[in-house]
């Protein structure tokens, strides 16, 4: 039996657990990746010309053929269902009958509108290890089990069956480990970055109106714990595992709030320190960092931090459910400031009714208030979150824009991209990086509206990138934006273009495709059962 996982742009950590869990529970199942890097079309660098001359769909379908699975996966955030759906087109339209499985954040929010498209047969709802576990074990008895826990589907006739979730594991220990062979044989270009990327926990415990946790949060705690967190010491377990097998310098952890268990940090700095003490980086929230925890992070080699911040502004904050103050962020910022703690600071532009004049108080807030990177995005907004459904409700996003969104077609912005918008976002990432003398010059007669024509984000975030790991030999801040190792992915990419081109590659149309075909039903086994729910810390809302 062999099960393929068609991604895109990056390692993605949840493909990676649920083939850990396919390793240890389904054996016999054979996974192998199909990874698309987008080159120059992806998040932080987007040029669609290069994109275009470098584009690498017909080829990935030409090896899915090739391989003939007998079912394939695609791990979908909302920005990412037009690249989802078109890839499953063309793998239909390739001959390939396979049934094809969406899983992740977009497909558990609106499960019903995704198996609506032709291009999917299921959608996963949840954990994806529990549902695909069930998913491969039931393929291999013949068939897919109607009422596999979590999956969704339409039936011939144009129903929608919407089987209820199975209950979370309450105790991650029980979840398989990482498995991050197959991504590493597909896109070998990620295992080469030293930095091991990997979660101590699951969930968040805020409901920020722009989110989509708040929506992923309200499903999950019908079933369970919404904020899980493994052992300290299954933890570094498999640090030590993967350290022997991948020799990484440096760790990621992506979890939504590193710091949101204080009780877990304590018992995770010193036994870090003694048994790994690799450079780590972290994400945090204000309101998760207390004097105590900033000193453990430092003890323990904490090195990087991103921080969500999202607004200055303290009436934007407020409208979005971020109640941190003012004070408390100059506070903390100066307190990081004394560390080695390299501190990026996260922030949303493009609230509805923000103007220019608004934008640029971040830059000059950062200006003041030094941090070593200020990332900068556009507001998003995702099916079912209260601030899109606030903007809906006022009048402000017209019926067809909001069905785009829930339909995955498009994630709204409220403003776009214009000129000046563009420009204050690379403002703001200067603001921290240039001295106050260079600030002040850029800031007078608003000259940056003319200098920063010859400049953009990417280019920062690459001169940024190659200061820190030359003269401070710190990592990238993300793994695919070391220059180098973008331009030998891009190299890479080109070659195995040029080659398929060479060798008479053929060409999947991308055209509409039939209704799925009627279910063949099988036997699912039953799985491993959760352990019981741990008791969870809590946190001051907000």
């Amino acid at each position: 039996m062999r099960i393929a996982f068609v991604l895109q742009e990056q390692e993605f950590l949840s493909f990676e657990y649920i083939a850990g869990a396919l390793k240890k529970y389904v054996p016999e199942a054979e996974v192998k990746v199909f990874f698309d890097p987008l080159q120059f079309g992806e998040t932080y660098v987007d040029v669609p010309r290069l994109a275009r001359l470098l584009e690498i769909e017909d080829l990935v379908v030409d090896d899915l053929v090739k391989w003939k699975p007998d079912a394939i996966a695609f791990s979908v955030l909302t920005h990412m269902m037009p690249w989802s759906l078109r890839m499953s087109r063309k793998i239909k339209n390739a001959g390939i009958d396979a049934p094809v499985v969406f899983g992740g954040v977009h497909p558990t929010i609106v499960p019903e509108r995704v198996v609506k498209n032709p291009e999917v047969d299921y959608a996963c709802v949840g954990d994806g290890e529990l549902m695909m576990v069930d998913f491969a074990r039931s393929l291999g008895n013949g068939g897919v089990d109607p009422d596999i826990p979590g999956m969704v589907y339409q039936k011939p006739d144009g129903t929608i069956v919407n089987n209820p979730m199975a209950k979370l594991a309450g105790d991650l220990n029980d979840i398989a480990t990482l498995d991050k062979d197959a991504v590493f044989a597909a896109a070998p270009f990620h295992a080469r970055t030293g930095t091991y990327q990997t979660t101590a926990m699951r969930g968040c415990p805020y409901y920020c109106d722009f989110c989509s946790r708040s929506i992923t949060n309200d499903i999950y705690k019908q079933v369970g714990k919404i904020v899980r967190r493994r052992g300290v010491d299954h933890l570094l377990d498999e640090l030590e595992e993967a350290r022997e097998k991948y020799n990484f310098k440096r760790i990621m952890f992506y979890d939504e709030i590193f710091t949101a268990n204080p009780r877990w940090i304590k018992e995770f700095a010193p036994k870090y320190k003694e048994r790994i003490n690799l450079p780590y980086w972290i994400f945090s929230h204000p309101r998760c960092l207390t004097p105590e925890l900033i000193d453990l992070l430092v003890e323990s080699n904490c090195h990087s931090m991103t921080l969500g911040v999202q607004s200055v502004i303290p009436e934007v904050r407020d409208k979005i459910g971020r109640h941190h103050s003012n004070e408390e962020l100059i506070e903390l910022l100066e307190k990081l400031r004394k560390t080695p703690i390299e501190v990026m600071a996260d922030n949303i532009l493009q609230f509805p009714d923000q103007t220019l004049d608004e934008a640029l108080i971040h830059a000059d807030f950062y200006a003041q208030h030094k941090v070593e990177f200020a990332n900068v995005y556009a507001l998003q907004l995702w099916a079912g979150t209260k601030i899109t459904e606030r903007i809906h409700d006022n009048g402000e996003m017209d019926e067809a824009e909001y069905e785009r969104i829930y339909n995955g077609i498009g994630c709204g912005t409220m403003t776009g991209t214009d000129t000046e918008t563009t420009q204050v976002s690379t403002l703001i990432m200067l603001s921290g990086l240039l001295p106050s003398w260079a600030y002040r010059f850029l800031r007078k007669n608003d000259r940056w509206k003319f200098y920063l024509k010859f400049v953009n984000r990417a280019m920062i975030r690459f001169a940024y990138t190659e200061w820190q790991r030359i003269f401070h030999r710190k990592p990238p801040i993300r793994n695919n934006l070391h220059p180098f190792m973008f331009l030998l992915q891009g190299v890479w990419v080109g070659w195995r273009k040029l080659k398929y081109k060479l060798g008479g590659g053929k060409i999947y149309p991308d055209t509409p495709i039939a209704a799925p075909s009627p279910l063949q039903l099988a036997p699912v086994s039953s799985r491993p059962q959760p352990a019981p729910e741990p008791e969870a810390e809590s946190i001051k809302a907000g």
